[in-house]
């Protein structure tokens, strides 16, 4: 599952998690803007070794990066996986490199590097409950893991998985996924780089552009990342259904009193607009193909979000942290008391502690719950 370069592809979609975080801060902007989805899934041991494999083996550039690194780079996916994966893969990784031909040391380095990113849990299995459904004793982890987090499925190419309840999301849904989270990044970067001229009022952004019309000559004179930003503003005005109709006249009258020899906005506005329409369509295409398989509109409680979340983290967090990562993960409230009900949530929680100066965080032994 390679991207990047090798693939063809020069599109990264690693903003996303910075553009994501953003929209889930400032959430008036939500009625505007639609924001990324963000999905935790489980990894299964052979995803993992897959990638392993490609990293170790297959791989021509050292930056290039398999699908599931690109999806994580851009905090589309959030990987989780139970600690006996990982024990499992460090068991057999001596095999893997040998069947393959890679260099053990190599490998081992990869899988280092790997790891770090992925949230290793540890997962109690009830083996009375869980019997009747078992197929294949190895697969239980994972599938309670699934359950305890609110995951959307685990990335494997087990069918047993499907099989004992858990939903299994193929590889071909990580592609699509991929895709998506391209679309989006580039909807979501020229809706962002207009975002400050729509939040003022249609009669001040009028008044702005006649500045511009004022100051043309000056704007050519500009770096051409400037005037991509320029260019990109106005284009999410007008995408803008609130604003599109007035601005848009405005701009066509504009262009005609634009004079060779000076900055032309007119062809890389209409480029700019159907960049952003082509990428608002096959962000859409992909991301319904992707819900088919990842079952994206099933609710998922609070405390499961606040204890997930917790859980991938290495430091604790703040209320405003958690309620930001609330957010960006796809939980949604117009409730006005929403920060009363998380920290309702936070106490009830006896898997949760916090600390002196008002941070939680997983309890992971019992030094930790004096400040609970």
């Amino acid at each position: 599952m390679v991207t990047d370069n090798e693939s063809g592809h020069f599109l990264k979609s690693d903003d996303l998690a910075m553009l994501r975080e953003f929209l889930a801060t400032a959430r008036l902007l939500g009625d505007t803007f639609e924001n990324a989805i963000q999905l935790r899934v489980i990894l299964d041991s052979n995803a993992i070794v897959s990638d392993l494999i490609w990293l170790s083996k297959k791989r021509i550039k050292p930056e290039a990066r398999t699908s599931i690194q690109e999806l994580v780079a851009s905090q589309t996916l959030i990987p989780y996986a139970p600690s006996v994966a990982k024990l499992e893969i460090e068991k057999h990784i001596a095999d893997v490199a040998l069947k393959k031909g890679i260099p053990e040391e190599q490998l081992r380095n990869v899988w280092a590097n790997y790891q770090k990113s992925v949230h290793f849990c540890d997962v109690e299995i009830e083996t009375q409950e869980d019997n009747a459904r078992v197929r294949d004793p190895n697969d239980l982890p994972f599938i309670r893991l699934e359950e305890q987090i609110g995951a959307s499925g685990i990335v494997t190419n087990d069918k047993d998985i499907a099989a004992m309840g858990g939903n299994r999301i193929n590889f071909d849904c990580i592609i699509q996924l991929r895709d998506y989270s391209r679309a989006k990044h580039l909807e979501l970067t020229f809706g962002v780089g207009g975002m400050f001229l729509a939040a003022i009022s249609v009669g001040a952004i009028l008044g702005l552009v006649k500045i511009l019309q004022s100051l043309i000559q000056a704007i050519a004179r500009l770096p051409p990342w400037i005037q991509i930003m320029l260019v990109a503003g106005v284009v999410f005005v007008v995408a803008h259904p609130k604003t599109r109709k007035v601005v848009g006249d405005y701009v066509k009258s504009l262009g005609a009193k634009i004079q060779d020899g000076v900055l032309n906005l007119k062809e890389p506005f209409n480029e700019a607009l159907n960049k952003v329409t082509k990428a608002q369509e096959s962000a859409n295409a992909s991301l319904i193909r992707v819900q088919e398989i990842v079952q994206g509109d099933k609710r998922v409680p609070l405390r499961v979000h606040v204890y997930a979340l917790c859980l991938a983290s290495n430091i604790p967090l703040s209320i405003a942290q958690i309620e930001r990562k609330v957010f960006a993960a796809g939980y949604k409230t117009r409730s006005e008391k929403f920060k009363s009900y998380l920290l309702s949530i936070l106490k009830k929680d006896d898997r949760l502690g916090c600390t002196a100066d008002g941070r939680w965080s997983i309890i992971r032994n019992q030094s930790e719950v004096a400040g609970h």
